[in-house]
């Protein structure tokens, strides 16, 4: 589909200065989008729409050369710091995600240190609910839960 519009947008949340850089092609300028970004659309929804910021950075003829230029604005350095909602330049988690951009090691400890971060906001309820989806998944999967008697064999403990 052609639009008429294609623009690189910067959306920095007003209490913590963090940013999203993103692309969006439209054919009203005043739509009301305010980013792709899963972990950014989980801030507005908490911090309220008014706590963020929405700068158009500039227009382009063409979809293809907004995407390019939102994949020169944002760098690995960038992706990997505390201030920024993107996860992958241009806005794809394909070959120029963190997955691809950062070595095996590096990818690690980010996921880690993400993972980390996240489960001190956890509470009790949240961590039994996670486990229950999980037991969920894994019964529908057709996965037994490691610890039931079917899985434990004397061989185990010898």
């Amino acid at each position: 589909m052609n639009h008429t519009y294609h623009y690189c947008y910067k959306i920095t949340n007003k209490l913590s200065g963090k940013y999203y850089i993103g692309v969006h092609s439209t054919d009203v300028l005043c739509d009301g989008y305010m980013g792709s970004s899963k972990s950014l659309k989980v801030a507005i929804a908490k911090l309220g729409k008014k706590n963020f910021e929405f700068e158009i950075l500039d227009f382009f003829e063409s979809r293809i050369v907004a995407e390019n230029f939102e994949e020169s604005c944002i760098t690995k350095e960038m992706i990997l710091s505390e201030d920024c909602y993107n996860k992958g330049p241009g806005g794809k988690f394909g070959k120029n995600s963190l997955y691809n951009i950062l070595s095996k090691n590096e990818y690690r400890k980010f996921c880690s240190d993400s993972g980390k971060k996240s489960a001190k906001f956890r509470t009790d309820e949240t961590k039994k609910m996670i486990g229950r989806k999980a037991a969920e998944t894994k019964k529908k999967q057709g996965i037994k839960p490691w610890n039931t008697k079917d899985n434990i064999t004397k061989k185990d403990y010898t």
